[in-house]
């Protein structure tokens, strides 16, 4: 081999040519470009972890909750204690004493949610803005603080650092995902770390998860915790010296006032209930109502349905006579606004709600509009489910559910208010979880039966995608099936699943959904990208 530069003498000479350019080096991906995969990437990851968007349920929150309501929270001494924690100082504190924690307790409908993901964080969010030298910051919160400082220059501070009017000094909400995400990264830029803690009754491990907080808070990191959780959750975490008993904000004691504003509204926006009361006793009738209620809005929301429902001042007057309804007796006196409307509309409310309290996912709409098409006490016979006119449209979801559901129909998405409501209706009602259970597992084996599921795997991308988007319920179906048999095993289910399970072409299409759709996945993959040789066997494991 000659070396380069070097004419072989065995060829024709040729005429002399500029020795070439070393080739340009691979250009440095630009910022934009790092963006867009890091966005990618955390949108993967995002998905493995869940389907379902945290950031829509966040700006729900955002939406549903009243315009200045919980700004008393920043007044309490508590909160400002626990914001000027020294996370030095408080590592060297006893045991029971730290001020790192903050508890925020109230039971269901108190307001945990609404705080959190609002007023909590929005505060957090205002003080870090407010640090200097903190370097580049992660690109979904750079907009939103620039416009926080922006604010609070414009229209000058408040006393205690926060503004009150969190629409103003927050419009868009941060995608809670992407905050997840860059909570590492958040750490090293900062002076303290704060975490915000909701829905633990939900929490499969709490016992799990009360070490990491216990080990979390006798630390010297500056880490900070803001907990909402029921009263006896609080009262176990503090037990284990997770904070202490001066960092406990009673939720129900401090509502008063948010509430108060809520029956205004409430009243205002029922003219009929409005002429009954009067606007001259208006006040008054309001001020009866918010004590009634002991500073829950759940509670204050039930009493003014309750009264919306009455025909005359007179009976308005007797019923605020009447002991108020307690909180143990809250759940049948929703559950019986349910009840008390039109049969068909009743029988639709129930089955939202058994389904909201008994998926083991959050359902999409249009899955929910489809599932409680289903007729349970058919479900050993193959039942019509492809015919869009079965499916109940969004409004009157809505409307059966008398305020206690609300739908996204641009993110297809359904939302409960309060939001652990369907979760306490079937923890704590024995019937109603019985029958829930028993209805949902009624109503996969009915879905199963139907004739257009059990022709195999679909042979082609368009045949696929057709039945798809005429059955999005299948999606649920072919991941929680056998989990919802397996909850009900009276009366002839057991025959009905080991049916289903020696039904091989069945079983092919299920197999085909349950791959093809998987959350994971990232986006749909293709038509025929699942195993072949998955089946009964591997269902009935």
């Amino acid at each position: 081999m000659l070396s380069p530069g070097i004419l072989d003498s065995r060829r024709p000479a040729s005429p002399a040519k500029t020795a070439p350019s070393p080739a340009p080096a691979a250009a440095e991906p630009t910022a934009a470009e790092k963006l867009t995969e890091d966005i990618k990437m955390r949108e993967k990851l995002l998905g493995f972890m869940c389907p379902y968007s945290p950031s829509l349920v966040h700006q729900n929150l955002a939406k549903a909750r009243a315009k200045d309501s919980g700004a008393w929270l920043f007044t309490l001494p508590a909160f400002e204690k626990w914001r000027k924690t020294n996370a030095t100082d408080d590592a060297d504190a006893t045991e029971g004493s730290r001020s790192n924690c903050l508890w925020l307790s109230g039971n269901l409908g108190a307001g945990k949610t609404m705080l959190i993901p609002r007023d909590v964080v929005a505060s957090l969010l205002h003080q870090l803005c407010l640090q200097k030298d903190i370097g580049p910051l992660p690109w979904f919160l750079a907009d939103n603080l620039a416009a926080m400082k922006k604010a609070s220059s414009s229209k000058g501070d408040t006393s205690n650092g926060i503004t009150t009017n969190a629409e103003e000094q927050h419009p868009d909400p941060i995608p809670v995902g992407n905050m997840i995400a860059d909570f590492l990264s958040l750490q090293l830029r900062f002076d303290s770390v704060y975490i915000c803690l909701d829905g633990l009754e939900e929490c499969d491990d709490l016992v799990a998860l009360f070490e990491l907080l216990v080990r979390l808070t006798a630390s010297s990191s500056p880490f900070r915790l803001a907990i909402s959780a029921r009263p006896q959750i609080v009262q176990s975490g503090i037990a284990v010296n997770i904070g202490c008993k001066d960092m406990v904000v009673d939720l129900e004691q401090h509502n008063g006032s948010d509430i108060r504003c809520y029956l205004e509204t409430y009243t205002k926006n029922h003219a009929c209930l409005a002429d009954m009361i009067g606007e001259k006793a208006l006040q008054e009738h309001v001020r009866l109502v918010a004590e009634r209620s002991g500073g829950n809005f759940l509670a204050a929301t039930a009493e003014a349905a309750e009264l919306n429902r009455l025909t005359s001042k007179f009976d308005i007057k007797k019923h605020m006579d009447t002991p108020s309804t307690g909180f143990t007796r809250l759940f049948s006196h929703i559950w019986s606004q349910l009840d008390d409307q039109p049969p068909l509309h009743a029988i639709l409310a129930k089955r939202i709600f058994y389904w909201l309290s008994v998926s083991r996912r959050a359902l999409t709409l249009k899955e929910l509009q489809q599932a409680v098409t289903i007729e349970p006490e058919e479900y050993r016979a193959s039942q019509i489910l492809d015919q869009e006119e079965r499916v109940p449209p969004p409004s009157l979801i809505e409307n059966v559910c008398v305020g206690f559901v609300r739908v996204d129909t641009d993110n297809d998405m359904v939302f409960t208010n309060p939001s652990a409501l369907p979760f306490y209706f079937y923890q704590f009602n024995a019937s109603f979880s019985a029958e829930a259970r028993e209805y949902a597992a009624k109503c996969c084996a009915g879905f199963l039966n139907s004739e257009i599921l059990s022709k195999g795997a679909f042979k082609s991308q368009k045949e696929f995608d057709q039945v798809d988007q005429k059955l999005p319920f299948s999606r649920y179906v072919s991941q929680y099936w056998g989990t919802h048999l397996t909850d009900f095993e009276e009366g002839d289910m057991q025959e009905i699943a080991e049916g289903l399970i020696g039904n091989v072409p069945l079983m092919d299409t299920m197999s085909q959904l349950l791959h093809v759709n998987r959350a994971a996945a990232g986006k749909q993959r293709r038509y025929d990208d699942f195993p072949s040789g998955f089946g009964g066997l591997h269902f009935g494991a």
